[in-house]
């Protein structure tokens, strides 16, 4: 069922986002994420973390723009969860997250301008996190929840 999962929620992400096919960036493009800002919104590059089997144990460094006056909070990336089978049916449907995960974090801002995240990738999973960004006035802009995926 995990599984059926990942390749559904996988399959959801490349199809809503994708007007043409893009290809998965090299290791290195995934391994150091870049963190800007465009009209008041969080914009990470690569849009979709995905990271494949013999990618194992090492940082994910999200990276701002040194001289963009923009900084991470203590809390700047945040692994929220890794989402599981489960659904939860009310007046909408949602998905449930296992935040007791072990296989990604926990993050550590190295610096005002970079924050490391711990990639074991022991086993498969989607996980959703968050990015917090502090303007250049020093205020919080909505943060961001875009997913990570260990195929």
């Amino acid at each position: 069922m995990k599984k059926r999962l990942l390749v559904y929620v996988v399959l959801a992400l490349v199809l809503s986002g994708c007007t043409t096919l893009k290809w998965v960036p090299r290791f290195e493009e995934r391994r150091t994420p870049q963190v800007t800002v465009s009209e008041g919104r969080i914009v990470v590059t690569p849009e979709i973390l995905f990271y494949f089997q013999d990618e194992r144990d090492f940082d994910i460094l999200f990276q701002l723009p040194r001289e963009s006056g923009l900084t991470f909070p203590e809390n700047g990336i945040v692994i929220e969860g890794e989402l599981t089978d489960q659904v939860i049916r009310g007046d909408r449907i949602s998905v449930v997250l296992n935040p007791g995960q072990k296989e990604i974090g926990p993050c550590r801002r190295l610096s005002n301008v970079e924050v490391a995240c711990r990639n074991l990738h022991t086993r498969p999973g989607v996980y959703k996190y968050t990015i917090r960004v502090n303007g250049k006035d020093g205020r919080p802009l909505p943060s961001r929840d875009p997913p990570m995926v260990n195929w």
